[in-house]
């Protein structure tokens, strides 16, 4: 029992690591398998069996310690510990030590420096402190002056200084000669001794709606003697917009219908202290208002006004024409801003807005049109057209005797194929009419009652187009519902309605290809007609873009070789540096940018020709051979804003456009 616990002593306190107790407990397991009566040192005599002669046996040796098996396991003398000869786990553990001490010392020379400076510097006389004060309260356009208060509390003199003054959103600096675009005043600091107090002044203007927060801040920079290091302050102040002295005032009518002109009085009006300069006023108008006139011209895009100076108490007067578009009982917002205005930047900072609304009626007798399900169309030349006109009776008593009328562009669509459900055309008045002798429920009306009627019309396959005028058409449609029979209460009310319906037309985009062997623009084609099998025979393929009503914007034209066709890279024509082939998929694009409307009709079509070649092969006798594939042409159309797209035929060796060949020049032969 002691003889364990002398052992499990000696692991505890002995220092000697892993390796040197492992080497002992190598030890005392070689000792214990030694037979207990050899002798350190001695050979031993071992008889033979075969001829009784004795001889030694080499290898009887038993070490006689653990220092003396560590020497024969190879560990010799026990080395001296140094970094040198020293395991890589001891250097990363004395490394890791020595690391551990040379950082504490550096922490505890940084913090007993910082300590230093903020004890000889900061403590013997304080701090640098920032103040800024002004008013709590303004009003909108008045001025307002900060006091900055700087005091260096320090021990010693603060040099290098520099304040920064940040003015809040929308003040307008009364000295703006050292204020950059941030709104931000940098002033270089004296130096201030220790004890010393300075103040600066910052003024501006303030503008903002009622109850807006404006907050000013301020930053110094400083840095106290002896000391390489920056330092900072940094102090804000807000206020409040308690008024603002400018008042936008309405003249609306109550109540509008859609489609009628209505007269809009802007009132500006001050009422401040101070005057205001150069002032400009703003609509933002909602849509379906078109603007029409104004009693004083716009400056800018039928929306701002320049009002000039206005002085307290004085009011400027715009009043506007327009013609408001919508549906019943919605209600139009539009927004007046009264504010700075740069013409170069067209940058308008607001100082007061107000919301006006504009409130659509219900007009006694209402219609409505759509075409093709959809009130908001665009048709294509030589389209079928499907209108509905919708009718309804929105007084609370009936109506008698109501009758409907529409008017539609004759010059677009082909009246020969008008077709009028329970109506007719009145050949005089040039109208589709609808009354109660054709269409019986329009002999009476009850309160709320509504209904249908439909007709339908073909677009026109080609528009007069005889200039470069003659562009983005539009098929108008004017429908109207009256009574000439007021009911009783209703005398001396004009009950009839109408609205217009306006149908745009998209343009035509078409490519034209062919292929010709003379007269090509390229000139003379390699081989001979027609095309034999095995031999090589050059053609010319030519592209012509057509563009009928209204400009095409992006438009590219795409195509490819057969794999049997050879690309001679020969190409003229209008931008043909636009061309560009792939010689590994044979695609080609051809990017002809903007078409104008007219192109093919007025102008000249875009042109564009290359060469290609082709050697047939047996399959191909007596039929004509492909040459280009997968024509189309794409673009959009700049009026409608809508995807345009054409494809054309494949070119082959049929030249059809080439009038020196004639049909036994076009099969291959043998």
């Amino acid at each position: 029992m002691s003889d364990k616990l002398e052992e499990l002593k000696e692991k505890i306190y002995s220092r000697k690591g892993p390796k040197e107790r492992k080497q002992k407990e190598l030890y005392e397991v070689q000792r214990k398998k030694t037979d207990s009566d050899r002798t350190y040192g001695e050979d031993r005599v071992v008889d033979s069996a075969e001829d009784g002669a004795g001889r030694h046996e080499i290898g009887s040796f038993r070490p006689s310690s653990p220092e003396e098996m560590r020497r024969i396991a190879g560990g010799g003398e026990e080395p001296v510990l140094t970094t040198t000869n020293m395991p890589k786990t001891k250097k990363s553990f004395y490394k890791s030590k020595i690391f551990i001490f040379t950082s504490i010392v550096f922490f505890v020379s940084v913090v007993a420096a910082a300590g230093f400076v903020y004890y000889g510097v900061f403590q013997k006389g304080g701090a640098v402190t920032l103040e800024i004060s002004g008013e709590a309260a303004v009003e909108a356009g008045d001025t307002q002056t900060w006091t900055v208060t700087i005091r260096n509390n320090l021990g010693v003199a603060v040099k290098n200084s520099e304040l920064n003054f940040i003015y809040p959103k929308g003040a307008v600096p009364v000295d703006g000669e050292n204020v950059s675009k941030n709104l931000r005043s940098k002033i270089r600091v004296e130096e201030m001794k220790p004890g010393e107090e300075r103040e600066f002044d910052f003024t501006a203007r303030i503008f903002g709606n009622t109850g807006e927060e404006k907050t000013a801040e301020v930053l110094f920079l400083y840095q106290p003697e002896n000391i390489s290091s920056r330092f900072q302050k940094q102090a804000s102040f807000s206020m409040v917009i308690s008024l603002v002295p400018i008042a936008v005032f309405y003249d609306i009518p109550e109540k509008v219908i859609s489609g009628q002109d209505i007269k809009i009085v802007v009132e500006v009006t001050s009422s401040s202290k101070v005057d205001f300069n150069n002032l400009y006023m703003r609509v933002d108008w909602p849509t379906g208002l078109e603007f029409l006139s104004s009693n004083k011209k716009p400056d800018y895009e039928n929306s701002i006004w320049k009002l000039g100076d206005l002085l307290r108490g004085e009011s400027r007067r715009i009043t506007i024409n327009s013609r408001i578009i919508g549906f019943p009982e919605e209600v139009k917002l539009f927004i007046t801003s009264i504010g700075e205005y740069n013409p170069q930047t067209r940058q308008f900072k607001t100082f007061v807005d107000k919301v006006g609304e504009i409130h659509l009626a219900s007009p006694p007798l209402f219609v409505r049109q759509d075409v093709n399900r959809a009130e908001n169309y665009a048709a294509r030349f030589g389209e079928p057209l499907n209108f509905s006109v919708y009718y309804k009776n929105n007084l609370p008593v009936a109506v008698r005797d109501v009758f409907i009328r529409v008017r539609l562009s004759e010059g677009l669509m082909d009246l020969r194929d008008l077709k009028i459900e329970k109506g007719f055309f009145d050949g005089a008045s040039r109208e589709l009419v609808w009354n109660a002798s054709s269409f019986p429920e329009l002999k009476e009306l009850d309160p709320g009652e509504n209904g249908y009627v439909t007709f339908s019309a073909v677009v026109k396959k080609q528009p007069s187009i005889t200039s470069f005028f003659d562009k983005d058409f539009v098929i108008s449609s004017l429908a109207k519902i009256i009574t000439k029979t007021a009911p009783e209460g209703f005398e001396g009310i004009k009950l009839e309605y109408e609205n217009l319906l306006e149908i745009k037309l998209k343009t035509q985009l078409s490519v034209l290809s062919k292929a010709v062997f003379y007269n090509s623009p390229l000139g003379p084609n390699i081989g001979t007609l027609p095309p034999a099998v095995g031999r090589e025979t050059g053609y010319t393929v030519v592209f012509q873009i057509s563009n009928l009503s209204s400009d095409a914007k992006g438009v590219k034209l795409y195509a490819s070789l057969p794999g049997n066709v050879r690309w001679l890279d020969q190409i003229t024509g209008d931008k043909k540096e636009k061309l560009s082939f792939n010689p590994s998929s044979g695609e080609l694009i051809w990017d002809a940018g903007d078409v104008f409307a007219g192109t093919g009709v007025v102008r000249p079509r875009m042109f564009l020709a290359f060469n290609v070649a082709i050697t047939p092969g047996e399959n191909a006798v007596n039929n004509r051979a492909l040459l280009v594939k997968n024509i189309r042409i794409a673009g959009v159309d700049s009026f409608t804003k809508t995807a345009l797209e054409s494809i054309a035929d494949d070119v082959t060796t049929e030249l059809k456009e080439d009038l020196q060949t004639v049909n036994k020049d076009w099969s291959v032969v043998e």
